[in-house]
């Protein structure tokens, strides 16, 4: 089950992915799939999914010319603030700081 939580959110992960929406699909309480998801990977899925999102706009920051506005909403964030602060929780720097180092 595992291996098919991580690939249905590796495919989805510009969509809405919330804990509920991810257990009703496996037809599975939330409780159980977020102590499941723990044991097996040692995070929480929300944190699992925001890696996902961050190293998908880490690649678009470097290859593209995409606002950062544009590749947060490609990547699944619906809110700018939103994903440049969970870009700087993740990496340390900004969406624009990891932009400008990685063309340099």
């Amino acid at each position: 089950m595992y291996d098919a939580i991580t690939q249905m959110i590796n495919e989805n992960y510009t969509s809405d992915l919330y804990l509920d929406i991810i257990a009703n699909k496996f037809n599975i309480t939330p409780e159980y799939l977020s102590s499941y998801f723990k044991k097996h990977l040692g995070i929480n899925i929300t944190t699992y999914i925001n890696n996902v999102r961050i190293e998908k706009a880490k690649a678009l920051l470097c290859n593209t010319a995409l606002t950062i506005k544009d590749i947060g909403g490609k990547v699944g964030f619906a809110n700018v603030n939103t994903f440049i602060r969970i870009f700087k929780n993740v990496t340390g720097t900004t969406p624009g700081k990891y932009k400008k180092v990685s063309v340099e």
